[in-house]
């Protein structure tokens, strides 16, 4: 559980998949709000679902310490059995 309101995505990996930019966003942390650019992702499939029309913040993946993190705005849509 990464405590993630929203799916990230390392910015390194975005421009790998050329993924379109988004507009500037407002994200909260634990201890600052920061804006931060983002991308369109189109689709993503997680758990074998397919998730549409995301809005992911970018940050260097050095600050991610991953390639990305699933949030709660993907993740609410399962349920746990």
């Amino acid at each position: 559980d990464t405590g993630a309101e929203r799916t990230v995505i390392a910015s390194e990996i975005a421009a790998q998949l050329a993924l379109p930019p988004g507009p500037v966003q407002l994200v909260h942390g634990v201890t600052a709000a920061v804006r931060t650019p983002s991308v369109f992702i189109d689709r993503m499939v997680v758990g074998g679902r397919t998730v549409s029309d995301l809005v992911a913040p970018t940050f260097a993946r050095a600050a991610l310490g991953a390639d990305g993190l699933i949030g709660l705005d993907v993740l609410s849509g399962f349920e746990l059995r």
